[in-house]
């Protein structure tokens, strides 16, 4: 059963039969294939960024060689860029305006800044990786305005059952 064929569950509330609909049917807007793999050739260079700070076997030696202190800021870099691409792109799928992921951007940033620079009980005062963490949520936005401009199209499937709801 994929999004051709009815996703459609039922539940018994005793007088009446309430249709309980599928995630898939929720959702305003579906990915473009190019920004779907996209997304996922992020994920996958922040998570392997992340990784090379623990582990050297996942560090690019151009980085190291060009920025040799790269990988002891490169975590807010990852989080921050996984967090509000991953987050930003369901609330698009969901409809969610831009203006919202950018809010969500903003709170990142105080939430960065604040952490960076007053939290020091458990964490070391570093502008350096206060300034990574930014990066990381510049190119999440920039890579979110992308994706709302040209990589969504409408999901028949909502359009189909909300049709079938009037009718």
């Amino acid at each position: 059963m994929w999004p051709d064929k009815e996703m459609n569950l039922f539940l018994d509330t005793g007088n009446h039969m309430q249709q309980k609909t599928s995630l898939l049917h929720k959702l305003h807007y579906l990915p473009r294939l190019s920004i779907a793999i996209l997304n996922l050739l992020f994920l996958f260079l922040a998570s392997f960024l992340f990784f090379g700070r623990m582990n050297p076997s996942f560090r690019l030696p151009f980085l190291v060689h060009l920025f040799p202190e790269y990988y002891t800021h490169i975590s807010n870099f990852s989080i921050s860029f996984i967090l509000l691409s991953n987050v930003g792109l369901v609330w698009l799928l969901l409809g969610i305006p831009y203006r919202y992921l950018l809010l969500f951007g903003l709170i990142l940033v105080v939430a960065n800044l604040v952490y960076e620079q007053w939290v020091t009980f458990i964490n070391t005062k570093d502008t350096m990786d206060m300034y990574y963490g930014f990066a990381g949520i510049i190119l999440a936005l920039v890579f979110l305005f992308i994706t709302k401009t040209w990589g969504l199209r409408p999901n028949h499937l909502k359009e189909q059952q909300e049709k079938n709801m009037l009718g």
